[in-house]
């Protein structure tokens, strides 16, 4: 069996839908787009979304059940990071002679993605991307701020008093965040939460640039457990695939030893802190996953210092780490009153749960 029939019966046993893109996705992203940025020149927006679907329907899927909504960009990721792994040179445990994988969607009913070395395969839950691009949504209303009617993201204004100060203010966007995160861990939903419609043009392109970045580090650590030839998982083969996945995120941005997407390091922080809490909220359900290692942001943090990035870069980490540690603190409590309501019989739906969410919070 080679890696694309293991991938195509993989698809079939969880039931995979393909998602292929027609004239309905075509109209729904215009509608989506022109609400979420605001004043535009249609004519050009049209014509750069026609672009992007001739480019999907240009990229060949590996099986029928393949997303056509997924599958390039992840692909031309795969690739960009692929093609930067002689930066480890003659590292004993790094296989840089691997070939270059295939890779593919599925829906595992889990936010989740794994590498089999056996095949040279990766496959990514379809949930986990809706589930952090839903994060990335939030996060990114928390870190952008309004300088002469722009929105820019500066890491020096984003100190605990502002971070505390947006977050008394923004109730609504805190609610949201444990709403997609409780409603992954009791009913592996990500479909119904609602995307937040920004109404801003900045804010949206930061969305988008912030999570392609998102998707780069997640195949770059399935990437890594390819290259490390991993045939386990446990905190340290985690903790070395986060390791050895950033580096290459880093090489794969820079140009002449210089970083040149800043989103990266944004994307990074999301991700592992996203991570990090939801493995905390599992806890709280009485459901555990001990092969993931705990703040994951230090090995993020340790490769770009490593890397040289400078103080800028630095500051984002920080400021992600400070603003996930305060969303946390703000829904400890109501997440005791879900887990109690869960006791009791009280949460069987995510409307339920939603429901309850809105009178405890």
């Amino acid at each position: 069996m080679d890696a694309i029939k293991l991938l195509e019966n993989i698809q079939i046993k969880t039931k995979t839908e393909p998602y292929i893109w027609n004239k309905d996705s075509y109209d729904w992203l215009f509608e989506d787009l022109t609400q979420n940025i605001g004043l535009c020149n249609k004519e050009q927006l049209h014509q750069s979304i026609q672009n992007t679907v001739n480019e999907i329907y240009s990229c060949p899927l590996p099986t029928k059940y393949e997303s056509s909504l997924h599958y390039p960009l992840l692909y031309s990721l795969l690739k960009e990071l692929y093609d930067v792994r002689d930066i480890f040179g003659n590292v004993s445990n790094i296989d840089i002679e691997l070939s270059l994988p295939v890779i593919g969607t599925a829906n595992l009913q889990n936010i989740n993605a794994f590498a089999e070395p056996k095949y040279k395969l990766i496959v990514i839950d379809r949930s986990l991307q809706f589930f952090l691009s839903s994060i990335v949504t939030i996060i990114v209303e928390f870190i952008t701020t309004n300088d002469n009617n722009s929105y820019v993201i500066r890491p020096s204004l984003l100190t605990r008093e502002y971070i505390i100060d947006k977050i008394k203010k923004n109730r609504k966007l805190t609610q949201s965040f444990l709403e997609i995160l409780c409603s992954y861990v009791l009913f592996k939903d990500t479909w119904s939460y609602k995307r937040y419609h920004y109404g801003n043009g900045d804010k949206h392109t930061w969305y988008e640039l912030i999570t392609k970045e998102v998707y780069r580090f997640v195949v770059g650590h399935e990437l890594a457990h390819l290259l490390l030839n991993d045939t386990q998982s446990n905190i340290q083969v985690e903790q070395d695939a986060d390791y050895v996945g950033a580096y290459l995120c880093v090489a794969s941005i820079s140009n002449d030893n210089e970083i040149k997407e800043m989103d990266l390091f944004w994307a990074m922080s999301i991700t592992v802190k996203t991570m990090d809490i939801l493995h905390k909220c599992n806890k709280y359900f009485g459901k555990n996953n001990s092969s993931y290692p705990e703040n994951r942001i230090l090995t993020v943090n340790s490769v770009l210092q490593k890397s040289k990035a400078d103080k800028y870069a630095l500051g984002m980490v920080s400021a992600i780490n400070m603003i996930f540690e305060d969303l946390w603190l703000t829904i400890k409590t109501p997440l005791k009153e879900l887990t109690e309501a869960c006791t009791d019989g009280r949460i069987s739906s995510v409307e339920e749960l939603q429901q309850i969410i809105s009178i405890i919070f």
